[in-house]
């Protein structure tokens, strides 16, 4: 199969990251930035606002691109694009996630403790490119 091209949404509030934990399909159980593939007609902005939508319920507005990670997971190839979005509520008390759409949970992990999770392929690198986890020593 060709390459696919995804989104997902970098959203840090407080010292801690929205994330979502895959609830179907590859890496079941593995935990990811909020996000999905691009529709047909979808600006990335408009993708990445609407998956956050869809999988956590909180809205926010994308910003700027943070990175970009490809994976291939044995089926198909992806090319996800990431990119910080700025929340349109910016606590966390006003941006309570709610697991939606193929996420089996959503929630704000403290920035240094994402690295004890099970992260889904290309998160970790990600994570450290843009200086969310720190580099090994």
């Amino acid at each position: 199969m060709g390459l696919l091209i995804a989104v997902a949404a970098i959203a840090v509030c407080e010292g801690h990251i929205l994330m979502v934990q895959r609830g179907r399909g590859v890496g079941i159980g593995t935990w990811a930035p909020p996000g999905g593939k691009l529709e047909a007609g979808e600006t990335l902005e408009e993708a990445v606002e609407r998956e956050l939508l869809e999988e956590t319920g909180v809205t926010a507005r994308a910003t700027s691109p943070a990175g970009w990670v490809e994976v291939h997971n044995g089926v198909n190839r992806y090319l996800i694009i990431d990119y910080f979005v700025e929340l349109d509520d910016a606590t966390i008390q006003g941006n309570v996630p709610v697991a939606g759409d193929d996420a089996k949970d959503a929630r704000w992990f403290a920035v240094e403790s994402v690295e004890d999770l099970v992260l889904a392929d290309g998160v970790q690198g990600l994570f450290r490119e843009i200086h969310i986890i720190s580099r090994p020593s």
